[in-house]
C-alpha cells in the first residue's frame, strides 16, 4: 500500500509490502463502538499498568513532579480509572473497540 515507507527493507531484506487487512481502533467515539471486549478477570492489572501512566492520568497534566504519585493520589486515580474502564454488558465488564476492515484512509470522517 505504501511501499516507500519501509523502502530499504523491501529493497535490501526483500521483504514484500503488507496491507493490513482490519484494525480495532481503542479509545473510540461512544458512537463509533461497534465491538465490545469481555475483560473480566484483567480490571485490577490494567488499572494498575494505567497509574504507571503518571504524566496522564495525574497531576502530571498541570503540575508534573515526578514519576511518583503520592499514595492519596495513586487511590484517587485508581477510583476513576475503574469508573472509566468500567462498563458492564450482560454482567461482565467489557470494553469497547471500533473494529473497521479496508484501508486506513477510510477510517476518517
Amino acid at each position: 500500500m505504501w511501499p516507500l515507507m519501509f523502502q530499504g527493507q523491501i529493497t535490501v531484506e526483500g521483504l514484500e509490502a503488507h496491507t493490513v487487512p482490519e484494525y480495532m481502533l481503542y479509545d473510540s467515539a461512544e458512537e463509533d463502538i461497534n465491538t465490545w471486549v469481555d475483560i473480566s478477570g484483567w480490571e485490577e492489572r490494567k488499572i494498575e499498568a494505567l497509574t504507571k501512566y503518571v504524566s496522564q492520568f495525574s497531576s502530571g497534566w498541570s503540575d508534573y513532579k515526578g514519576p511518583e504519585m503520592s499514595p492519596e493520589e495513586t487511590e484517587e486515580v485508581k477510583a476513576a480509572l475503574k469508573d472509566w474502564i468500567h462498563q458492564e454488558r450482560d454482567g461482565k465488564p467489557m470494553e469497547g473497540f471500533r473494529h473497521y476492515k479496508g484501508l486506513p484512509d477510510d477510517l476518517g470522517r
